[in-house]
Parts: structure tokens; C-alpha cells; sequence
């Protein structure tokens, strides 16, 4: 008995590590591209404070009516 041996085939392997290198190329470059695309752009400031209310409202909705939280 054999411990170690496989039934594929050289080109098998060959072919599976050669679409997953270019995959994971593709994918970087395009990754890449996005991150200098977003950099270039810089950060987007805030339009406006927001509000009292808008913070209340915003409070209420993660928080609830009682401020307790929903794990509370």
C-alpha cells in the first residue's frame, strides 16, 4: 500500500495552480486599482453637523426608548 500516491495527473495540477495564480492576479490588480482609485479621491467631509433630533433619532433607533439597548 501506498500512502502517497495520487491518481491526477501532472497536467492536472499544472492546470489548477495556473488558474488559481491567474484568479488571484486578476483579483489584486483589480484590487489594487480600487484602492489607488479611493486615494486619489480623498476622504469625503461631512455634508453638515447633524441635529439634536437627528442624534436623538439615531439613539432611539440602536438603543431604544428606554436607552437600554436590545441586550440589556
Amino acid at each position: 500500500m501506498h500512502a502517497s500516491v495520487s491518481n491526477l495527473a501532472v497536467s492536472d495540477v499544472v492546470i489548477t495552480l495556473v488558474a488559481y495564480s491567474a484568479f488571484y492576479t486578476v483579483m489584486f490588480i483589480i484590487g489594487f486599482y480600487l484602492m489607488k482609485k479611493f486615494a486619489k479621491k480623498g476622504p469625503v467631509p461631512p455634508a453638515a453637523n447633524p441635529t439634536e433630533s437627528e442624534l436623538d433619532l439615531i439613539d432611539n433607533e440602536y438603543l431604544g426608548k428606554d436607552g437600554q439597548g436590545a441586550n440589556a
